[in-house]
């Protein structure tokens, strides 16, 4: 597996931690928590972190422009792993940070690894949708 694609698993993991987080902490407090305790390769954690503080910090915007794509669904009906995938997606597009064939690849991967088995043909066609508006 690659360096990326170890950072987005770690990526995922530290957001679904993050999502039933219920301590008062800072974002940092929580990714040096997390690096401690489970201590990935430290090329992973560096994109890891810049995926993780980029999706924490556009939230709100991310799953905006999510919920635009949707029909028929909310976003508190979606699973969080899924969730989590599109805003991972969703950001990755956003920014150009990889080309979309390659970020699509990765998080349907990543989603038949850590979601329902038909659950990256969802997801497939929200982060479908989100780079037509980035294609353009």
């Amino acid at each position: 597996m690659g360096l990326r694609r170890n950072s987005r698993e770690w990526t995922l993991q530290f957001l679904f931690q993050h999502e039933f987080e219920t301590l008062e902490q800072n974002i940092e407090d929580q990714l040096n928590k997390f690096n401690r305790y489970f201590s990935p390769q430290p090329e992973e954690w560096e994109y890891a972190k810049t995926l993780i503080v980029g999706i924490v910090e556009q939230s709100e915007k991310l799953d905006e422009l999510i919920t635009t794509k949707l029909e028929n669904w909310k976003l508190s009906r979606i699973a969080k792993v899924d969730l989590i995938l599109m805003r991972m997606g969703t950001f990755e597009i956003s920014t150009s940070m990889t080309p979309f064939a390659v970020v699509l690849n990765e998080v349907l991967e990543i989603a038949k690894k850590f979601s329902s088995s038909d659950s990256h043909t969802f997801i497939n066609g929200v982060l479908d949708k989100v780079a037509g508006d980035f294609q353009k």
